[in-house]
């Protein structure tokens, strides 16, 4: 019997149970790695979904702030953007995207934000005063398949600029009660004030005093027939309620210059 064959194979199990010892090893400390890599670029993706969604939330308030304000506030209202629309808009619930063979869950809510007396960020509305130019943003983003907490990313949206709107045209009257960003031809409310449908808007005088003098169509002259329309017009009399006010009267102006003659009851017409 050879000795040497024998020896040569019990070298060969030796050497193969020694090298399974090392693959175990190996597996063992590479496994973690493997793992630890694999969440590393799980957490990459999260961000930069967070940091893209940010961006798009931005860039819609930034070009609308009435649609920030318009959208209910507090993390039982959540939204997602779309975008595949210009301009975008926020739709009620969570966003679904696929990045490689992972899918990805993300949304955005909107939360009031409250100010100290000293203008700093508060924590509570207790006390404090609302800043209708600043909204709280929060991202969260998920693995659609993962059981673990969503991750949330907290920022803060302002308003920065404000559109100028020079507005000629009245006609449309009053009624238009929410913040404008486009050129229409309303207004909120109205007192003493004068608009027509030709766009023109003017104060009311504050004149209290008003009498009414009626000129008798018999006493008007014609010519071939038809009345007079434009002519003068004589005023003479003792009235008491033409005296300074010093003296008991009505006239503020000690040269009689809020003594208007109006067509109209407004005093517009002079």
């Amino acid at each position: 019997m050879d000795k040497r064959a024998g020896q040569s194979l019990m070298e060969i199990l030796v050497g193969v149970a020694i090298g399974s010892l090392f693959i175990i090893g190996a597996a063992v400390i590479i496994a973690p790695s493997l793992q630890s890599n694999k969440i590393a670029s799980q957490i990459q993706t999260k961000t930069e979904l967070a940091s893209e969604l940010a961006n798009n939330v931005k860039s819609w308030a930034d070009g609308s702030w009435n649609s920030a304000l318009s959208v209910a506030t507090g993390s039982t209202n959540i939204y997602h953007l779309v975008t595949a629309t210009s301009p975008f808009g926020a739709t009620s619930g969570v966003e679904s995207v696929t990045v490689g063979s992972s899918t990805y869950l993300r949304y955005f809510y909107l939360s009031d934000v409250y100010r100290t007396t000293g203008g700093s960020i508060a924590t509570s509305s207790a006390g404090n005063y609302y800043d209708p130019s600043t909204k709280q943003l929060t991202v969260g983003v998920n693995l659609a398949s993962s059981t673990a907490a969503t991750t949330t990313y907290v920022l803060y949206l302002t308003r920065n600029e404000s559109n100028i709107l020079n507005q000629a045209d009245w006609s449309g009257g009053p009624g238009t009660t929410n913040p404008v960003d486009f050129l229409g031809n309303t207004f909120a409310s109205e007192t003493n004030i004068i608009y027509d449908a030709s766009g023109s808007i003017s104060v009311i005088p504050n004149y209290v005093y008003r009498r009414t003098i009626t000129v008798a169509t018999s006493s008007v002259s014609s010519v071939n027939g038809t009345a007079l329309s434009d002519f003068p017009v004589l005023i003479s009399g003792t009235y008491s309620f033409l005296k300074a006010s010093s003296s008991g009267g009505y006239v503020q102006n000690q040269n009689g210059y809020d003594i208007i003659f109006s067509s109209d009851t407004m005093g517009n017409n002079q």
